[in-house]
């Protein structure tokens, strides 16, 4: 079963304008109404605020998950990821944040088929807009991968849902990113930053070979997630 071979992580953070467990329990019944992963391991990794808050830690209380770490902490968003790409033992990883919510159910199976059998796709981002040049997004070529279309998309790289392969996370995006930080830069800052050296350098193709990024979905395919507007 395809669900045995993917982990979701769920980093999760108080929401000052929001601190009930409304938001992230919409993002876990979304992925598990509209995407079949009611029987997917999800690990929710808990990244505290600055200073101790006991809204934080009833906020916690409330959580109805079996997997929940609490970081011992602040890390950002950054440090929650890598704390669960080391404790992920599936060869796929879900990372989707607690703010966003599925909105377009997608069959995730053959997808994961795509990730576990073809070496040159990493990475399948679910967009929250129409799929179209735009931001990250500035390079986009139609491919159609064991039936699926999806495009291939550089010019950066977006923590916004996604599935990826460990060893993708493991072997190319985390050694790019920063350390442990509470730094809004994140991820995608670093990684984005040695994609564009490297279409300098090498072209557009041979850069999407090694970073293997694409888009899950046709040109102009409407959104598939959508943030929740809280902060």
């Amino acid at each position: 079963m395809w669900q045995n071979d993917v982990t979701i992580l769920i980093p999760t953070s108080l929401l000052t304008s929001h601190p009930s467990i409304a938001v992230i329990k919409d993002a876990v019944d979304s992925l598990n109404i509209k995407m079949g992963c009611a029987n997917v391991k999800k690990i929710i990794i808990a990244d505290p605020p600055l200073q101790q808050s006991d809204v934080f830690d009833e906020y916690l209380s409330k959580l109805p998950y079996e997997h929940i770490v609490r970081l011992d902490r602040k890390k950002g968003l950054p440090g929650a990821i890598r704390t669960g790409i080391a404790m992920t033992k599936t060869p796929i990883v879900f990372v989707f944040q607690h703010d966003f919510a599925v909105k377009k159910a997608v069959n995730l199976e053959p997808l994961i088929e795509i990730l576990l059998a073809d070496n040159d796709v990493n990475y399948i981002r679910f967009n929250k807009r129409r799929n179209h040049v735009k931001r990250v997004d500035k390079w986009l070529e139609s491919r159609i991968v064991n039936g699926i279309e999806m495009l291939a998309t550089l010019y950066g790289w977006s923590d916004n849902p996604h599935l990826a392969t460990l060893k993708a996370y493991e072997d190319i995006y985390l050694p790019l990113a920063y350390q442990e930080s509470s730094s809004s830069h994140g991820l995608e800052l670093p990684i984005s930053k040695q994609i564009k050296r490297d279409m300098w350098k090498y072209g557009n193709h041979e850069t999407h070979k090694k970073y293997g990024t694409y888009l899950y979905g046709p040109l102009n395919h409407p959104h598939i997630v959508s943030p929740k507007r809280t902060r």
